[in-house]
């Protein structure tokens, strides 16, 4: 309770306890429209004189002096996007209509990676009054107050407002990143309550907005001796600033280094934001400097008295942090001597960032320049897992070394005998250790139609084994089906891809037609399945369901949960149920298997899966530039009865080991659990298991398990499952 009674104390004086608890949207709304004058247009002006109105953005009005008006603004609204050498252009001011004179324009550095803040001293007419408005910390907000954007980007030129107000959510979604984040809204912007001012929008981010804290602002103002008489604290003295800044103002940053921190700057705030659990900020910030000393190992940084690291672990608060980044990152860049190498080294900064996080977050550029284009994008959308259309391979890097996770179906990798758990060596006689990721990709992508040559490695085996096969467009097929001595429906679903849901429904109808009165059951393939969409794992179970609960998908905070349940349409009528899972069952296809055995729709059968119960979501961070997309673990799921998948998978009901023939015992996948870094499940997790599946069907035991109990031939207590043990409903 003590959050809430200290943020009844701050706001006591201006709206009361009570009323920032009980207001309703309206009456806050209009309370909050009366600080609307505060923020002003801003029209930068480049260095030849010309109006740069395609940046045109917004300012906030801070403080008064002698027939003066001081203006804070983004610096990159201020002095567009040409980034002058010189401090020379002269913005143009609207207020409430009226345009006015620019004395001069000033940078106050903000020590963050997005952007610095500008003031603009703008001449009065005599007679003129400003508005004034209260600030508000929002950390002392009461959860569910009303927050909105004044200046969207909207209704520029209609005075008097600056553009409008724009409603935002609650300030329970809000999170703490380096300033706020908001809704996208116009650079320069205000963010408003009834009770006052509680930042501005730094920079527009595509779907959010990165906001300057009022605190900030006005410990800039002060360290630089500037006024903030027209952003008042109620009944108290305006604070002192935490730390205070150099006198002197440093050189604009280049517009492509400005770019390069800039997206370093989306990735920090999207990992505060979004990632699962709350990182450290300490932790990223730290890592992050190592990223980029061991990709520069002589850079000057590393030799200086009072290490990076040493630094951030005393700073303050997180804007000295940043601080810290920034400076190392300009130190380094002072023994370089190309923008590729600039860029090497935000991506070194981004990769230790992310390293502290879960194996599945990763940041991703298209190896073949550095940058994520359109086109690589929706490739990396539709295929985020690291398969890669030549080669029909899923791997992982382990240990320096490129690991086999799973094979499409008929792919020339499968097909040259490649197989799960396998290790890589060596790429066209090239070894691979030193490589990353997104290089060993590149190198086994190569050229269609040419010929492709892996060492691997495999447990097992004494001498490393070569492998070759041509590089061919492989046009996978996610669902593929046969009937089974004409009364057994078999669906092998080897991936959740877009066309898995349609191509599941599809065999469903098919199968019922071909066997009609026949039929005895189904048996749903789900072994070395490496999961895939989210939407595709929900509607196919819900295929085979006719009520119940399907998957909880839980992000950071409790009100993020996301409950998803079947419809009534079960298009199996009611058939039984054997689903098929090993070692290679991952992600999405655990969420079938789990919704299927918790509502005891589905006997599963084989050996545990496994283990990945998380979801991510790939996020372009700079389509201005192109410069790299993250793929970043937001949220965990929970099987219908609450039940953790991470770390543990899905346990079959009927265990059956496959015999593998003795040059293949090293077919046992690793489990999410072995991996260094993952997400902790509940209580013991769990191993993996074998994920070997014999080419030829006869020798295939689990499949055969499956036809024996759905004929009746064998039996077995967990066949078929009593649906009413099922979780309740």
């Amino acid at each position: 309770m003590r959050p809430i009674v200290l943020a009844c104390m701050w706001l006591l004086a201006s709206m009361g306890c009570a009323l920032a608890q009980t207001m309703s949207e309206p009456e806050a709304l209009a309370r909050a429209e009366k600080f609307t004058d505060q923020v002003v247009r801003v029209i930068p002006q480049r260095t030849d004189g010309m109006a740069d109105q395609a940046v045109a953005g917004f300012g906030l009005i801070v403080g008064e002096r002698t027939g003066r008006a001081f203006i804070a603004t983004p610096y990159h609204v201020a002095f567009g996007n040409e980034r002058p050498s010189s401090l020379n252009a002269t913005p143009g001011i609207i207020f409430r209509g009226e345009q006015y004179t620019t004395i001069q324009a000033r940078r106050l550095p903000v020590a963050s990676p997005t952007d610095d803040l500008a003031v603009i001293e703008v001449a009065l007419p005599r007679g003129i009054t400003l508005p004034q408005a209260p600030r508000v910390e929002a950390a002392q907000l009461p959860r569910g107050t009303w927050v909105w954007n004044i200046g969207i980007g909207q209704g520029w030129d209609t005075p008097p407002r600056a553009g409008g107000l724009d409603r935002d959510e609650p300030i329970s979604r809000w999170r703490r990143v380096g300033g706020l984040r908001t809704p996208s809204g116009a650079s320069g912007g205000a963010a408003v309550t009834a009770g006052g001012v509680i930042g501005m929008v730094l920079q527009d981010a595509g779907d959010y907005s990165l906001l300057l804290p009022v605190e900030r602002i006005v410990q800039l103002f002060i360290a630089w001796n500037l006024p903030v008489n027209l952003l008042t604290v109620p009944n108290q003295a305006v604070p002192s600033p935490q730390a205070t800044l150099a006198p002197s103002l440093p050189p604009p940053t280049p517009r492509g280094v400005y770019n390069l921190l800039s997206t370093f700057g989306h990735v920090f705030e999207r990992v505060r934001a979004d990632y699962v659990d709350r990182p450290d900020d300490k932790k990223l910030l730290m890592a992050a400097i190592d990223g980029m000393q061991a990709a520069f190992p002589t850079a000057p940084s590393t030799l200086l008295a009072g290490t990076p690291v040493q630094q951030i672990s005393n700073a303050a608060n997180v804007y000295a942090m940043l601080a810290v980044v920034g400076d190392t990152f300009e130190r380094i860049r002072g023994d370089l001597s190309t923008y590729d190498d600039d860029v090497r080294l935000t991506v070194a900064a981004i990769n230790g960032m992310l390293s502290v996080l879960d194996p599945h977050s990763a940041y991703l550029l298209d190896p073949r320049s550095s940058y994520l284009d359109a086109k690589y994008f929706d490739e990396t959308l539709a295929q985020y897992r690291g398969e890669f259309g030549v080669l029909g391979l899923d791997v992982s890097l382990e240990g320096g070394l490129i690991k086999v996770v799973t094979l499409l179906d008929d792919s020339p990798a499968a097909k040259a005998g490649i197989m799960p758990n396998d290790i890589i060596t060596h790429i066209d006689t090239a070894p691979v250790q030193g490589l990353t990721l997104n290089q060993a990709v590149e190198k086994m992508r190569g050229q269609l139609n040419t010929r492709a040559r892996l060492t691997i490695v495999r447990e097992g085996l004494n001498r490393p084994v070569e492998v070759s096969f041509t590089r061919e467009t492989i046009r996978e097929r996610a669902v593929r089906f046969r009937l089974e001595g004409g009364d057994v429906a078999y669906i092998r679903i080897s991936e959740f891809s877009d066309q898995a849901t349609q191509g599941t429904r599809a065999a469903i109808s098919t199968l019922n037609n071909q066997a009609g009165d026949k039929l005895k059951g189904f048996i749903i393939d789900l072994r070395n399945n490496p999961g895939g969409l989210l939407d595709q794992a929900i509607s196919i179970s819900d295929a085979f369901l006719q009520r119940g609960a399907i998957v909880m998908i839980r992000g950071r905070d409790a009100e993020e949960t996301q409950h998803f349940n079947a419809r009534p349409d079960d298009l199996s009528n009611n058939k039984p149920i054997i689903v098929l899972i090993n070692g290679g069952t991952v992600g999405g296809a655990e969420i079938v298997a789990g919704a299927l055995q918790d509502n005891k729709r589905a006997t599963i059968l084989g050996t545990r899966s496994f283990g990945m119960g998380t979801v991510q979501k790939v996020i372009q961070i700079d389509p201005t530039t192109g410069l790299g997309a993250l793929r970043l673990t937001t949220a965990r799921s929970f099987r219908p009865s609450g039940r953790f998948i991470q770390a543990k998978g899905i346990a079959p009901d009927i265990e059956v080991i496959q015999d593998i023939p003795a040059a293949l015992t090293g077919a046992i996948l690793r489990s999410e659990s072995f991996l260094p870094g993952h997400l902790k499940g509940d209580g013991q997790e769990a191993t993996g298991s074998q994920s070997y599946i014999p080419p030829d069907a006869k020798n295939d035991k689990a499949l055969n398990t499956a036809l024996d109990l759905i004929r009746g031939i064998q039996k077995n207590s967990a066949y078929p499952p009593n649906p009413r043990l099922g979780v309740p409903n």
